[in-house]
């Protein structure tokens, strides 16, 4: 499912906040929303229960426009900050701020708008990695991702889709697993050139240059040993090395972490049971399972408190959680792909994470 960065959203409910220490009710509001988990600060007064409003996600970046203006301290990235001892995660805007990026909508009432209706790329907000070129080292010929093989590496947050936890509790064995603050890689093998293909989170590496993704083939073989034995999979994990974002595993060299394993035969993910079977058969490094649940019944909130922690050995705080069934792999219709999400904790995206 595609990340939808700036949507339109329904607010259920906006309570006043007040000052820390004298009590006293100040001119920011919360705003929460009806069918996603995240909540937000607004201007007093600015939204009621019931209306139409424009969200947009944390870890984005918005247009250097002057509705944004605001925001070019930040680099014109939103962020997850506390005001006033009050988390706030992502942007609450009038729904009549999409009139300044574009005349089409201006005849349709904010009532005309649909919940959930996509306006990314009305509004121009992208993820980082599309305004930020990679810059792990590395300089070979680059193609595009072959998402004609393999679905890109890309998880939906618990929040922006809460209803996926019904669908959680329905399966007996749920796992969380540690999400690994990384890079992602994917790895196939190309039977016609005999040879193993290299890609990174968004491209396909047509040679070898030096990056980390390659330094991984070369300190771990029995990647190239089981992708060749069994072509139909494909390999995908998160590399951890020194320049990696901040490197808050704290590790010596480079390290890779196995995820998934993508069957482009018959079009679906194995499940963490067969991933488990199928790297330990080759002693290739996977993620750490870190919760089990046989009867799921989580909330986000008790959820968000379960990710918080630190990687071991450090003090750096570990990026999350990431959900999924355990045994047998489940088709989400509010996806329209695998159940599976991650939990980001809040602690980690506090201290600048994205």
């Amino acid at each position: 499912m595609e990340r939808k960065l700036a949507s339109i959203q329904t607010v259920k409910e906006v309570k006043p906040i007040f000052h820390p220490l004298d009590g006293a009710e100040t001119s920011l509001e919360l705003v929460t929303f009806e069918n996603i988990g995240w909540q937000c600060v607004a201007k007093r007064g600015e939204f009621k229960a019931g209306d139409k409003a424009v969200y947009i996600e944390i870890s984005s970046i918005v247009p250097e426009h002057h509705v944004f203006e605001f925001l070019r301290t930040r680099k014109f990235k939103v962020k997850t900050i506390r005001l006033l001892g009050v988390l706030s995660q992502g942007l609450a805007l009038p729904v009549s701020v999409i009139h300044q990026f574009s005349s089409a909508f201006e005849g349709l009432s904010d009532e005309g708008w649909i919940d959930g209706a996509d306006v990314t790329n009305i509004l121009g907000v992208k993820r980082p990695e599309q305004v930020e070129n990679f810059k792990i080292a590395g300089s070979g010929r680059i193609s595009t991702f072959p998402t004609d093989i393999v679905p890109k590496t890309d998880e939906i947050r618990i929040q922006s889709m809460p209803h996926i936890l019904a669908e959680l509790v329905d399966i007996e064995d749920v796992v969380a697993t540690l999400k690994i603050d990384g890079t992602s890689a994917t790895y196939f093998y190309d039977t016609d050139k005999g040879a193993v293909r290299v890609c990174s989170r968004n491209m396909e590496k047509m040679e070898d240059d030096g990056s980390v993704y390659f330094l991984v083939m070369k300190k771990y073989p029995q990647i190239e040993d089981m992708l060749r034995e069994n072509p139909e999979f494909v390999l995908q994990g998160e590399i951890a090395a020194p320049g990696i974002q901040k490197n808050r595993l704290g590790v010596k060299d480079v390290e890779f972490f196995g995820f998934n394993i993508f069957n482009r035969w018959s079009g679906q993910y194995e499940s963490q049971y067969n991933l488990e079977y199928i790297l330990d058969s080759y002693c290739i490094p996977r993620v750490t399972v870190v919760y089990h649940w046989r009867h799921f019944n989580e909330t986000i909130e008790s959820l968000l408190e379960l990710s918080k922690g630190f990687y071991e050995g450090t003090q750096n705080h570990r990026e999350g959680l990431v959900l999924r069934p355990y045994y047998d792999e489940r088709w989400s219709y509010l996806l329209g792909g695998r159940v599976s999400c991650k939990v980001i904790n809040n602690d980690y995206l506090l201290a600048g994470g994205e």
